[in-house]
């Protein structure tokens, strides 16, 4: 083995297929990240209550699924 090579684990979890690593942005509280390699830009739901990341967005999307439910604020 050779001691000299650089090694960085990621802990993540898998949750119905998603692969989800916890993740920290500007010292937030944890946030979980779904790691998709079939997009080309990340999105971001609304941040937990009083939690500001300092972020510059792209632009404001909603996201809704096939269930119930309102659609939820997500950006670029």
């Amino acid at each position: 083995i050779n001691n000299s090579k650089k090694r960085l684990v990621i802990p993540f979890k898998i949750v119905h297929n998603l692969v989800i690593i916890p993740l920290s942005i500007n010292g937030s509280d944890t946030l979980n990240f779904i790691l998709d390699t079939g997009v080309t830009t990340a999105l971001l739901t609304t941040p937990p209550e009083g939690e500001d990341l300092s972020l510059n967005y792209l632009r404001e999307v909603q996201l809704s699924g096939l269930g119930e439910g309102d659609p939820i604020k997500a950006f670029y």
